[in-house]
């Protein structure tokens, strides 16, 4: 009982845990310090294992009890000094509790490494999202001022054609040519500053992504549309683009998956991209960067 009842409540009350562990092994001992004093050396590895589940919150009231209360009433009961007990038993709760602290640490260095990464990949996208949004911004004003003035510049010289001499034409044909040649160079500026990964259309950007995906990673990922494909906003095609490379990095990252299916639905009143994995899942979602934004 005093082996196998404390597990079962670890297992179904977890807050009892500690306090069923400290009882069981402390009354358990203090029957062996009447029957069997030979054997009372082993309550040394019960307070080394209180110790390991210790936090900083109960190691004060569950470190008395095993490392002066029990050991000087075993000491009382067996007949013994109790000193040699009590410090053998505190010294036994000292080696566990420094484990758990030491445990402790690590999963919070762990837990630091991890937001730090999500930081990293955070500022990434915000610096590429940045450069999108400013490349935009750019080919729209060099679209709407230079390419409308220079067009304009074009069709005004065209109508003076039939009202200036002939000897004249070769020259409007060569202002003409000029203003035409600077058009098409900003039109391949723009077309170069538009290059990115959403060139093209949702469905064909988001399969690229997948089989990029699959071949750095080695994880199966299946890509299916279902529906007619419509013309999405840019806007809207970076935000699925974005939503498909978080959740496939949560997949391996968090969820430790090895396959992902990937659907994307088109129809007359929505758009909706579906994610599903065969991972470990989460009971309670911790929104971090990439989630959040």
């Amino acid at each position: 009982m005093v082996y196998v009842i404390p597990p079962i409540v670890h297992y179904r009350k977890r807050s009892w845990y500690l306090t069923v562990e400290v009882l069981a092994a402390g009354f358990f001992h203090l029957y062996l310090a009447y029957a069997a004093p030979n054997l009372l050396w082993s309550f040394v590895l019960f307070a080394m294992m209180i110790g390991l589940a210790s936090s900083r919150r109960t190691y004060v009231w569950t470190g008395i009890p095993c490392g002066v209360v029990f050991p000087a009433l075993n000491g009382w009961f067996a007949d013994r000094p109790p000193y040699e007990s009590m410090f053998s038993c505190s010294f036994g709760f000292a080696i566990g509790f420094a484990f758990s602290i030491l445990i402790q640490s690590h999963k919070q260095a762990r837990i630091i490494q991890e937001q730090k990464q999500l930081l990293e990949q955070h500022i990434t996208e915000i610096e590429e999202l940045t450069l999108m949004e400013e490349r935009h911004r750019l080919s729209h004003e060099l679209h709407d001022t230079i390419g409308h003035a220079l067009t304009s510049l074009i069709v005004g010289v065209e109508s003076l054609r039939s009202s200036t001499p002939a000897l004249q034409g070769e020259r409007i044909d060569s202002l003409v040519g000029i203003a035409q040649r600077s058009l098409n160079e900003i039109r391949n500026h723009l077309h170069q500053l538009s290059q990115g990964p959403l060139n093209y259309s949702l469905s064909e950007a988001l399969r690229q992504l997948t089989e990029e995906f699959m071949k750095s990673t080695g994880v199966t990922v299946g890509f299916r549309v279902i529906g007619n494909e419509a013309l999405v906003m840019q806007k809207m095609n970076f935000c699925f683009y974005r939503c498909l490379q978080e959740a496939l990095t949560n997949a391996i990252r968090h969820g430790q998956a090895s396959a992902v299916a990937v659907q994307l639905y088109f129809d007359s009143h929505q758009l909706r991209l579906q994610i599903e994995d065969n991972g470990i899942g989460m009971e309670s979602i911790r929104f971090g960067f990439g989630l959040m934004g």
